[in-house]
């Protein structure tokens, strides 16, 4: 088992286990260490969220690889 000896900062925040595993698999193809966070139920809305966690010293790089994965047009319309 890995040790890690640095904060761990929330990334991201997914509507599912689905979509964390598969953004989690995009980070890791980048060489980002990333950690999930058991999801959450929800019982109004029966949504089970899941943290997507990260090295701090990793974060402005995982940063950057999420936002071109989730707006690989840079945002534009």
């Amino acid at each position: 088992m890995q040790r890690l000896d640095e904060e761990l900062v929330l990334l991201h925040r997914a509507p599912n286990l689905a979509t964390a595993e598969l953004l989690r698999g995009v980070l890791v193809n980048e060489g980002i260490r990333v950690f999930l966070r058991a999801p959450r139920l929800s019982p109004f809305i029966g949504v089970d969220e899941t943290d997507i966690l990260v090295p701090s010293s990793e974060e402005k790089a995982a940063r950057e690889v999420l936002e071109a994965f989730l707006e690989p047009d840079g945002g534009r319309p």
